[in-house]
């Protein structure tokens, strides 16, 4: 069944505000104050490269109440694919004083992109070169080189895909010719791994890792993170040890040492802190009365880190536009199309700065043409590097010549900005 988004989508140019304000009400961390500044087409939509299989993006800035100016600053709100999303104006400034590729295409987004229009941003419009400055040009060839090393695979969640499929094939494999028990393979996989192989169980048991499974680099890929792999105990030879090494299971409980972020004292107890998803609150807990066992540096960071790593990539699997993965996915092509049209876009539009002092946002003719023939993967890999470096080159000369400033004025955005609060909340 079609989302509202999918379903208004479907009628392009024929977005009301209605349609938009809807949208915008069900986005994650809503609160009926807000209120919708700006709204427009943004992606493949915005740019003029979409086709009948693009995805639909929705841009906007939102401001909130006096009130939750000083109580509840939201920087941003947002749906679950990230396909919408608004930036609170404070949070939008901010960004636009950095130069931020993303917040430029919105100052320069084209009228007819333009679904929702107010004051606020007319006066951000007719004031936009006081965000002018030469670092623009760092920041969309910067942007552009991220896009090249997520083409090239590094980091790209393609390449976990097939990390995970070997995984799978492996336990596929191993269940085949029962090498492992059915049982034993539930109780460790998470439901969307079980129905990725295609094993239906009703069966709930405690997780625990088949021994033989634990040294299999691309098995361990499918795990969710452990806590208990993240702690480690300073021996008192000042060694690194992992925890789970010295003592076994970790229970009881711990207390931050004072002037660090990362070292505890662990305390025994009946109570086993260690799987609860909420453990830095269970370390924030203190018991003079219990034992001491020893000191932990407790790598939270890193498994918060990891564990959202594993949530987004299934996350990526349900959502991902199946079309755009068909060819790399095949072996057809080695790179990530979409993110080289990116990064030739983003090229040619820093080039475009530099000749006139705009962003570039939508294009046309030859350019755009271009830009769907890389799309579709019709260009070698070192052809399009070549172009990419070429255009880059030119962008640098250019930096390192002009007279542009190399910053923007703070004191007079600042002052702007407030204006426009104030302008905002009179109202």
């Amino acid at each position: 069944m079609k989302t509202f988004t999918e379903k208004i989508v479907a009628q392009q140019n024929t977005y009301s505000q209605t349609d938009v304000q809807k949208i915008f009400t069900e986005l994650n961390g809503y609160k009926p104050s807000d209120k919708i500044l700006m709204a427009c087409l943004a992606g493949s939509h915005m740019y003029g490269l979409n086709t009948e299989k693009s995805d639909v993006d929705l841009r906007g800035i939102f401001a909130i109440s006096h009130e939750d100016f000083f109580n509840r600053r939201v920087e941003q709100l947002s749906d679950d694919k990230n396909d919408t999303m608004f930036y609170e104006l404070g949070r939008f400034i901010t960004l636009l004083k950095n130069s931020n590729p993303t917040t430029l295409e919105l100052l320069f987004a084209p009228e007819d992109k333009l679904i929702i229009n107010s004051d606020i941003y007319s006066m951000i419009r007719n004031n936009k070169e006081m965000f002018i400055s030469k670092k623009i040009a760092l920041t969309l060839s910067g942007y552009a080189h991220a896009q090249i090393e997520k083409a090239t695979g590094q980091n790209k969640k393609w390449h976990l895909y097939e990390d995970f499929a070997i995984g799978v094939d492996k336990l596929r494999y191993l269940l085949h010719n029962s090498l492992v028990t059915r049982k034993e393979v539930m109780s460790i996989l998470p439901q969307n791994i079980v129905d990725f192989i295609g094993e239906e169980t009703t069966e709930k048991e405690y997780p625990y890792l088949h021994e033989s499974w634990t040294k299999d680099k691309d098995i361990n890929k499918l795990h969710y993170p452990k806590l208990q792999d993240y702690i480690y105990r300073l021996s008192p030879d000042g060694k690194v040890e992992k925890w789970i090494d010295v003592f076994g299971n970790i229970k009881g409980c711990a207390s931050q040492m004072s002037n660090t972020s990362n070292v505890y004292r662990i305390f025994s107890g009946d109570e086993d802190f260690i799987n609860n998803e909420k453990m830095v609150m269970w370390l924030t807990m203190f018991k003079p009365e219990d034992y001491v066992v020893g000191i932990a540096i407790v790598y939270h960071d890193s498994f918060l880190t990891d564990k959202k790593r594993y949530s987004q990539f299934w996350q990526w699997v349900e959502n991902r536009n199946k079309e755009r993965w068909k060819d790399q996915l095949g072996g057809n092509i080695q790179y990530d199309a979409k993110n080289m049209s990116h990064c030739m876009r983003l090229l040619k539009s820093c080039v475009h700065f530099t000749q006139t002092g705009e962003i570039k946002v939508a294009w046309d003719g030859d350019d755009r043409q271009e830009f769907l023939d890389i799309k579709n993967g019709n260009y070698p890999y070192e052809e399009l590097l070549k172009k990419a470096k070429a255009l880059d080159k030119y962008c640098q000369k250019w930096y390192n010549e002009t007279d542009m400033a190399r910053s923007i004025n703070q004191e007079k955005v600042d002052r702007f900005v407030y204006g426009l609060y104030n302008n905002y909340w009179k109202k």
